[in-house]
C-alpha cells in the first residue's frame, strides 16, 4: 500500500524505512519468513541486501515493517535501484524465486531473483 523510503543515503550511517503492506486472500507465511532491502547499483548491477525483518510470519491481513539499516561502511557512491525481497528463509531454496512472497502490484516482480520491484532509486554519497 505504501512505502517511506530515503532519497539519499550515507554508508555508515543509519536510514530509516517503513512497508505498509495489505495481505488480501492469503494467510500469512507458514515458514520463517524474513523481509530483505534490496540495493542494485545501476551502474555495476552490484547488490547490497539489509534485513528489515527476521520473521514476517505473525503478518496480519495489514501489517507494516520498519526497519532502521545501515549501509557498510565504503559501499561504493552512485544510484541503486530498491526492492523488497521476501524469501524462504530455509538455504536450500532461499534462491528459488518460486518460493519467494510476490506482491500484487503490476510490474513490480522481477522473475529471475524473485524480487519486488519498489520503482525507487535512492542515491548513496
Amino acid at each position: 500500500r505504501e512505502a517511506q523510503l530515503p532519497a539519499r543515503i550515507t554508508p555508515g550511517k543509519d536510514f530509516s524505512v517503513l512497508f505498509k503492506i495489505e495481505n488480501l486472500g492469503y494467510a500469512a507465511p507458514y515458514n520463517p519468513r524474513p523481509a530483505k532491502l534490496v540495493l542494485r547499483n545501476r551502474e555495476t548491477g552490484h547488490e547490497i541486501t539489509l534485513v528489515c525483518a527476521r520473521d514476517i510470519r505473525n503478518a496480519s491481513r495489514d501489517f507494516q515493517i520498519t526497519a532502521k539499516l545501515r549501509l557498510p561502511a565504503g559501499t561504493t557512491p552512485g544510484k541503486y535501484d530498491l526492492f523488497l525481497a521476501l524469501p524462504d528463509s530455509y538455504a536450500e531454496i532461499s534462491k528459488i524465486p518460486a518460493y519467494s512472497i510476490r506482491l500484487a502490484d503490476q510490474d513490480c516482480w522481477e522473475p529471475a531473483t524473485g524480487y519486488n520491484r519498489l520503482n525507487h532509486a535512492v542515491i548513496v554519497r
